[in-house]
């Protein structure tokens, strides 16, 4: 079994549903885990894509499958929570074990609501 095979059974059993939604592309439905991005103070923040003053509210971190590749999509790449939230990608890689892909992570940022 891969390893990346084990990874996607956990984001089916632990993860929610989002809709991944590549600028100018077709909606992807993916089982991924999103939660706040727990980084106090870090020297290349800016580097991995957190912005703002505040970063542990600021950033969401995005854990995914393999088979929605967030850091081959093109800038503009929303995801959205079922629950209605939606984020921009603000920066994604490929987390590789040897040369075999193994999950997506990615920072996000929430996007303003309509009507706030």
């Amino acid at each position: 079994m891969k390893r990346s095979d084990n990874i996607r059974r956990q984001l089916q059993k632990y993860g929610s549903p989002v809709t991944v939604t590549p600028k100018n592309g077709s909606p992807i439905a993916v089982q991924a885990m999103i939660q706040p991005l727990r980084v106090r103070r870090m020297p290349d923040s800016d580097a991995i894509g957190i912005v703002g003053g505040d970063k542990e509210k600021d950033g969401m971190l995005y854990i995914g499958p393999v088979d929605c590749r967030l850091d081959q999509f093109p800038r503009g790449t929303t995801v959205q929570e079922d629950t209605g939230i939606m984020y921009r990608v603000v920066n994604a890689r490929c987390v590789l074990l040897g040369s075999a892909p193994l999950y997506v992570w990615a920072i996000l940022q929430q996007t303003a609501q309509e009507g706030s």
